[in-house]
């Protein structure tokens, strides 16, 4: 793993989130790796930014790289907002 790269794979080190995941996505994406990024407006979910990798511990990310995808979840709340989209 490189340097300031840290792995994000919530169902094999985390148990609690893996009892949680619905059985449509355990048997359909089958996806041991996954990032998630929920689109919050007023308090509620309207949509999520989801990636995932193939193999267990394959997706990384390293501080600079979330926080730009953070920045790009932002935009996306913030055009919502501003079309007068409502949670």
């Amino acid at each position: 793993m490189q340097q300031g790269r840290r792995h994000v794979d919530f169902r094999h080190r985390n148990p609690l989130i893996a009892q949680r995941l619905p059985a449509w996505f355990k048997q359909q994406v089958k996806a041991p790796c996954f990032l998630l990024l929920p689109l919050m407006l007023n308090g509620k979910a309207v949509g999520l930014i989801y990636g995932d990798r193939a193999q267990a511990q394959s997706l990384s990310v390293n501080a600079n790289e979330l926080t730009l995808v953070k920045a790009l979840r932002n935009q996306l709340v913030m055009a919502m907002r501003l079309r007068g989209v409502s949670g």
